[in-house]
């Protein structure tokens, strides 16, 4: 198993993985296959498996290790805690969260158990459990109290400013903004930020990070300003750390591009947004999805400036992209100004030949619906805008 893990922690998997198989015929010869050794390397095997995306024959390895482990302990000790919760990654990832929640569950009844309040392998089973709860179910209330636990206790092992506290603080406030929760997940993102700076220097690229997620935040706010200056803040550490050409300054002249055309500055927006395509095409080519993007808001701030000419070449350009399978997309939802586009958009469709495709949003397909959606996502007005798109029934 030593060369097998000095493989994987090389990256290379494959060979990781012949090793590691190896390495259990023999254990299985020399032991039989209820022995701890055996059940250790079904669990490395699991492990290996999950990290190359092979998710359901790590479940089988997991289950694997987990019928050793019971057999020679019973159901309570750590290893068979160990195994549930790599059973519960890989629920996760394939979307069996009912399944990921009871692995979870019973990992932490082992733990809880086995120790006493303090000990790091609780610092797991919270962390995942929150992961499950925000992520899997959007229940940011019971993410936040997970994560909350977890800190504590990372603080209580190791110190109020390790680097693990960062990242929960990152964490909780991505949660608090969900929620709305916005003047939280601001102190959330501080506090983050100052232990990033006090370990690692002013600017890294972790705290380019915090910067990046602040500056989404902040935009989510309609405080555009804020949002500009902490994506510029952001951008500027990634031109220090990776040179002029990396796929984050791609991301972060877009994001910036959008932020001004959000506050209708198209001026400024489409100059980051210009830098933003270059640097696209010199990293992924024409065809990336990122160039698409860009182009699409390019298109909606030539608009608004009245340089129709320029929207016409990124039309023309789209159309040499996609052929045949590109549209321009017309709706009718009574508001003044989507009349003033669909007109625009009917002139483009004859003078350059591109097809027009008539659509309308549907955010639910019953009216009874709608307080479902407003307890998701707390989009009050959403029946309002349903109603006035479609005839809900």
């Amino acid at each position: 198993m030593t060369m097998a893990d000095n493989a994987e922690d090389h990256g290379k998997y494959n060979e990781a993985l012949d090793y590691a198989h190896r390495a259990l015929r023999i254990r299985i010869a020399e032991y039989g296959d209820g022995h701890q050794r055996v059940g250790i390397i079904y669990n490395s095997i699991a492990e290996m498996l999950r990290t190359v995306g092979r998710f359901d024959e790590a479940l089988d390895y997991a289950g694997k290790a987990y019928e050793v482990f019971v057999r020679i302990f019973g159901e309570r000790p750590p290893y068979v805690a160990s195994v549930y919760m790599s059973m519960g990654v890989l629920a996760m990832e394939l979307e069996d969260f009912d399944k990921a929640l009871e692995y979870y569950q019973n990992a932490l009844g082992i733990y809880e158990s086995c120790y006493n309040e303090i000990h790091p392998d609780l610092i797991n089973v919270y962390y995942r459990l929150s992961n499950y709860y925000g992520e899997a179910k959007s229940d940011y209330s019971a993410a936040i109290l997970y994560l909350n636990k977890c800190k504590d206790l990372v603080s209580k092992i190791h110190s109020t400013k390790h680097s693990i506290i960062s990242i929960l603080l990152n964490n909780l406030a991505i949660y608090y903004s969900r929620m709305e929760q916005f003047d939280k997940a601001i102190e959330a993102y501080n506090e983050s930020l100052g232990i990033r700076q006090e370990l690692y220097g002013k600017d890294n690229l972790l705290s380019a990070e915090i910067y990046h997620n602040m500056a989404s935040l902040y935009s989510k706010m309609d405080k555009y300003d804020e949002a500009i200056d902490l994506q510029q803040k952001a951008l500027k550490i990634f031109v220090q750390s990776y040179g002029e050409t990396h796929p984050n300054i791609v991301t972060a002249y877009n994001n910036i591009g959008l932020f001004y055309i959000e506050k209708k500055d198209f001026v400024n927006g489409l100059e980051y947004l210009n830098l933003s395509k270059s640097l696209s095409l010199k990293i992924y080519g024409e065809d990336h999805t990122s160039i698409a993007t860009t182009c699409i808001n390019m298109a909606t701030a030539y608009k608004k400036l009245g340089q129709y000419e320029k929207a016409e070449e990124l039309i023309l350009w789209f159309k040499n992209l996609f052929g045949e399978d590109y549209y321009l997309e017309i709706q009718q939802n009574n508001l003044p100004e989507q009349q003033i586009v669909n007109e625009k958009l009917r002139e483009y469709s004859k003078k350059l030949g591109v097809k027009l495709v008539a659509t309308n949003d549907v955010h639910y397909i019953k009216k009874k619906d709608a307080e479902l959606i407003t307890q998701k996502f707390g989009l009050i007005k959403d029946e309002y805008i349903c109603m006035v798109s479609i005839s809900t029934p």
